[in-house]
């Protein structure tokens, strides 16, 4: 279990640092995500359908049979004419693909098999009918769908030489795409704060750049805090592992206070300024510290408290939940002696 959990530290350290980087409004370890559902969708589709004809042998069918009657991942050994001099070359992907026509000189309709290795004319090709790659559909598109003299079957090409895909090597795309798929998942829902709780309970314990107010000669025992700030009553985000302190606010009400620098690179070049005193201001009576345990995030394993309290630094209050985390068992247990402290202090109120 204390594997899983470091493993799950590692991931909610690696989303965490890949969120800052978007590509195309979108934070990248969420393309991983959009990756990983590819591959287990594409792959379990083909898989699937080549299920049905592994390990039996090829349907035997003509050019006109095929063109009627043929369907995507299908096994078949197709009879016709080869014409060799309708070769057609696509470079599609940086590889060069060498693609020559079965025929049917009546109806001058034709099938693109791609070929293996150096042209050839036989009577019968083997393989396994493929989507046409939409680069090669273009390049037929531009040209009306026609190869020399022959209208070309777009429905499918058929892959000389391929066979259907072994249904228990979907296993390999599981494990290389749905394990990462799985942790980045988790780690999303837990919002990258991977803390284990131990079995042991506790009682009640407690504006734009300008949240000023904060009283300096606050003491506080040093911890980070995983969880939501605000800096104003518009401006607020989640943040993880940093450094906070417990201050009284000049209006007498507990808070949770960091100075940090969250300013946001724009697309166009510019800065949005979110740099400041970022808060969460406690609900007289409503700290609680729920549990102790440890959270982990990279190679980071630090003793930590779970807390929950009425946060009212939003124009409405609402529930928080938050992490904070201590270099040390002892700063944990100044910690929770404060936090207890200003419960029932703010209790009394």
């Amino acid at each position: 279990m204390l594997l899983f959990y470091r493993l799950m530290g590692w991931v909610a350290f690696l989303c965490a640092r890949m969120s800052r980087y978007r590509v195309n409004g979108i934070p990248s370890h969420f393309w991983i995500i959009i990756a990983c559902l590819t591959a287990l969708g594409i792959g379990g589709d083909v898989q699937r359908r080549d299920a049905a004809a592994y390990g039996k042998p090829p349907v035997p069918m003509t050019l006109p049979q095929a063109l009627a009657g043929g369907a995507l991942n299908q096994y078949v050994t197709v009879t016709g004419s080869i014409d060799g001099s309708a070769t057609l070359v696509s470079r599609g992907n940086g590889d060069q693909e060498l693609y020559e026509p079965i025929v049917d000189p009546k109806t001058r309709q034709a099938l693109l098999v791609k070929r293996q290795g150096a042209a050839l004319t036989p009577s019968a090709v083997t393989g396994v009918f493929r989507q046409v790659p939409s680069d090669l559909y273009g390049h037929l598109k531009d040209n009306n769908f026609l190869l020399g003299p022959y209208t070309v079957n777009t429905g499918f090409e058929l892959d000389e030489g391929d066979k259907p895909i072994d249904p228990r090597s979907y296993l390999i795309t599981v494990l290389v795409a749905g394990l990462p798929l799985t942790l980045i998942l988790l780690s999303v829902a837990q919002k990258h704060i991977i803390f284990h709780r131990t079995p042991r309970t506790f009682g009640a314990a407690g504006r734009e750049q300008g949240n000023s107010a904060v009283q300096e000669d606050a003491l506080s025992p040093p911890m980070r805090l995983s969880g939501r700030l605000a800096l104003g009553p518009k401006t607020a985000q989640r943040f993880l592992e940093v450094p906070v302190m417990l201050a009284r606010m000049e209006t007498g009400k507990e808070a949770f206070v960091s100075r940090i620098n969250a300013s946001i690179k724009q697309a166009n070049g510019s800065i949005q300024d979110r740099i400041g005193l970022w808060i969460a201001v406690i609900e007289d009576g409503s700290l609680r510290v729920e549990g102790e345990g440890t959270l982990y995030l990279g190679r980071s394993i630090r003793p930590a408290l779970r807390i929950r309290y009425t946060d009212i630094s939003a124009p409405k209050p609402a529930q928080a939940v938050a992490i904070l985390s201590f270099e040390s068992e002892a700063e944990r247990a100044a910690a929770l002696e404060k936090l207890q402290e200003v419960g029932r202090q703010t209790a009394r109120a």
